[in-house]
């Protein structure tokens, strides 16, 4: 994908992918490769991965089981906490966002489950 978006001259989306790989990369050196990782890791990665927030929104829907867990709370949590220091600005930001949209998201559908068992 970066390779097209370089022939596309799209020079900010090859920003965006490079950075993203970047932080896989650093994260894939400190624990396992993404296919050994227990499926609620898979997910939160998949998560944080995720074009837009929207898209993030959207990838929440589809792995909700595994993304409302507390455990996914935790295990994003400690990917803002673990990241490198000398991670770019931006993807220190992408984190943070996705943390918080991830908290938000979980609230809320905690809030209708209880709705609806009212």
């Amino acid at each position: 994908i970066i390779e097209q978006a370089t022939a596309a001259g799209d020079d900010n989306t090859v920003q965006n992918l490079t950075e993203r790989l970047e932080v896989f990369r650093r994260l894939s050196e400190k624990g396992q490769l993404a296919d050994e990782l227990p499926p609620v890791m898979r997910a939160v990665m998949g998560f944080f991965e995720a074009p837009s927030d929207a898209a993030a929104e959207q990838f929440f829907a589809s792995q909700r089981d595994l993304l409302q867990t507390s455990e996914a709370q935790r295990a994003m949590d400690v990917l803002v906490e673990q990241a490198p220091p000398d991670i770019p600005a931006n993807v220190r930001q992408l984190l943070l966002t996705r943390q918080a949209l991830l908290r938000r998201l979980r609230e809320e559908h905690s809030a209708a489950a209880n709705a609806q068992t009212s």
